[in-house]
């Protein structure tokens, strides 16, 4: 589980920075429903 966690973290981290930094333009509604969608996938397996 703490593995995880901090997987998640990381990656939140990740998208934000990238949005901030290549993507400023793209609404924080798309990065929240890509991050929902990973977490989904994940959750499956």
């Amino acid at each position: 589980m703490r593995t995880s966690s901090s997987a998640l973290f990381g990656l939140g981290l990740v998208m934000a920075v990238d949005r901030l930094v290549f993507q400023p333009d793209r609404p924080i509604s798309d990065v929240q429903q890509t991050l929902l969608g990973i977490v989904r996938r994940v959750a499956r397996t």
